[in-house]
């Protein structure tokens, strides 16, 4: 029934180390200070990723519109060479029925330019929540397990137990 002295100090000998090793801070506040710095790395990242996919966007509705100006240009040069009167009627509406369609069009590609900034932004705070949940872990779970095992030793009817 008695307990194996050399067992608990072992047990206990690891748990203050990993004990004292989290009060001083060496090595796991630096991995969590670089767990943090990536995950900060990673939300900039997604930020700059997006901002391209909105300035591209940007950029892509830009050349839509002038590529658009340049058609209609065209159909009214077509149009008033063949003698139609263009200020009412059928030409005017179908004039505006394109403006309409052109815009729709444009906002489009504008939408999906920001479909895409949301999901770059969207894994940009899945890495980073990667990253600071592993901080998490990594700061409980040590003292946790150590603690686990420093209980199992103390207690002379758990060690029976398989824990």
């Amino acid at each position: 029934m008695g307990m194996d002295q050399a067992q608990l100090a072992t047990v206990l000998m690891q748990t203050a180390g990993q004990l004292s090793g989290s009060i001083s801070g060496n090595t796991d506040r630096s991995e969590q200070r670089q767990m943090e710095r990536q995950a900060a790395l990673r939300e900039i990242e997604a930020r700059d990723k997006a901002e391209q996919e909105q300035r591209r966007a940007r950029e892509d509705r830009d050349q839509l519109r002038k590529q658009q100006r340049r058609d209609q240009a065209r159909n009214r040069t077509h149009w008033g060479s063949s003698g139609v009167v263009l200020s009412s009627g059928s030409p005017l509406s179908v004039m505006e029925g394109q403006a309409a369609d052109d815009a729709m069009e444009q906002a489009e590609v504008l939408a999906q330019g920001d479909r895409a900034a949301s999901r770059e932004l969207v894994a940009g705070r899945r890495a980073a929540d990667h990253y600071r949940q592993r901080t998490r872990t990594n700061r409980s779970g040590s003292l946790l397990s150590g603690g686990a095992d420093l209980f199992k030793w103390m207690l002379p009817s758990t060690r029976s137990m398989n824990f």
